[in-house]
């Protein structure tokens, strides 16, 4: 899947589920180009994920909460990593 990743050709992230063999449940794995994901970013995708995850095993509509950070909040918390 990473090697189809091609910023010129605006595939930039790939998704794919894969079943589950030693475990009950599938497996979703992705892949993404750096130009559209950094580590920041993939806290934070990955967090919005699990959280619309657990809200539609729970019956409900799986939505991100919408997050507000202040700019200085978000400046400061970069220049101390």
């Amino acid at each position: 899947a990473r090697a189809a990743l091609d910023p010129a050709t605006g595939a930039l992230l790939r998704a794919v589920l894969l079943p589950g063999r030693d475990h009950p449940r599938p497996r979703l794995f992705l892949t993404a180009h750096h130009l559209a994901v950094d580590s920041v970013s993939w806290r934070v995708l990955l967090a919005d994920l699990e959280h619309a995850y657990r809200r539609a095993a729970a019956g409900q509509e799986p939505r991100p909460e919408p997050e507000q950070t202040a700019f200085a909040d978000w400046a400061r918390s970069l220049a101390e990593q």
